[in-house]
């Protein structure tokens, strides 16, 4: 928490409030008016809500300051918490089913929810909301009048600028973890989370799989990890005859051909690599776009006519 003669910041967990903390403590870390929680106090905690810190300290009165919070889209806030989870100990990773639930779990074990979150932050009446996706201008748009408008852009470019050492490196693409349904129940499982999405960016986000692309993901041994249902129907296969084993198992004639080849330039070389060809598997022309990360390929392909 941040507290100032004229706002209250709360940190909502995952929500960009590092960001925003280095932004105000780069031009405002000398303010006599501005108290910053101070890392290792034990009698504080960084994501206090207003009623959290009252009930620590009764003498902290709101008057007429303003309440700002951040918040993010409700898919990209679970998977930034949950890969978060995973990548520190003791190393708690999520169902699918917990995942699609909006379930995760916290440090201690225990079972969180995110429609939790919400019902705590928003208990504290918040008046201005900075979202992640939107940071530079909700920023502005929330300090500017008190800070002025150039401080306040000026401050969170630099603090930008400054590497968050817990930066997460995962997939972000939600295709790759949710179905259309599962990105729905999702919502549906989380109303109060989804009322603010709606009312703050206009309306929730959702998967079209009518049109949709087939892709699938492999590791650095080519082995599958995810293909979405579009390709699983486009090859006739179901997902216990694809996930877990090799691409050369599943498409034995894929041997030596164009597709297999590019696999294997795009895992030397870490460069995207896109070309027209025929498919070995059906003889009929496709086009493959084939885009490598940190855990394998991500690859899309299309049927073309003719």
């Amino acid at each position: 928490m941040i507290v100032s003669d004229k706002f209250v910041w709360l940190h909502f967990p995952k929500c960009a409030g590092h960001a925003v903390e280095q932004a105000l403590r780069s031009v405002l870390r000398s303010a006599p008016d501005v108290a910053f929680d101070r890392p290792g106090d034990d009698t504080i905690n960084w994501h206090d809500t207003l009623e959290d810190r009252r009930r620590r300290d009764p003498r902290l009165a709101l008057g007429e300051r303003t309440v700002v919070c951040g918040f993010r889209r409700l898919p990209h806030w679970m998977l930034s918490r949950v890969h978060y989870e995973a990548s520190r100990p003791p190393y708690h990773c999520v169902t699918r089913a917990m995942l699609c639930r909006g379930e995760f779990f916290h440090q201690n074990g225990q079972v969180g929810k995110a429609d939790a979150y919400v019902e705590h932050y928003g208990a504290s009446k918040v008046d201005r909301w900075v979202r992640t996706e939107h940071l530079l201008e909700d920023f502005e748009r929330a300090f500017g009048d008190m800070m002025g408008s150039r401080l306040a852009r000026g401050a969170l470019r630099r603090a930008r600028r400054i590497v968050n050492g817990t930066r997460l490196n995962y997939m972000r693409r939600l295709d790759f973890y949710f179905t259309g349904e599962e990105l729905a129940a999702l919502y549906a499982a989380n109303p109060l989370w989804a009322e603010l999405e709606r009312r703050l960016y206009g309306d929730i986000l959702r998967i079209a799989e009518v049109d949709e692309r087939p892709f699938y993901f492999v590791d650095w041994q080519l082995n599958f990890v995810t293909a979405n249902p579009t390709a699983l129907r486009t090859w006739g296969l179901s997902a216990e005859e694809v996930l877990g084993r090799h691409m050369l198992d599943v498409f034995p004639l894929a041997r030596s051909s164009p597709p297999y080849e590019a696999h294997l330039l795009a895992l030397r070389t870490k460069e995207e690599i896109r070309l027209k060809t025929v498919s070995p598997t059906y003889a009929e022309p496709v086009e493959i776009a084939i885009h490598p990360s940190q855990a394998g390929l991500k690859v899309s392909f299309e049927r073309l006519k003719g």
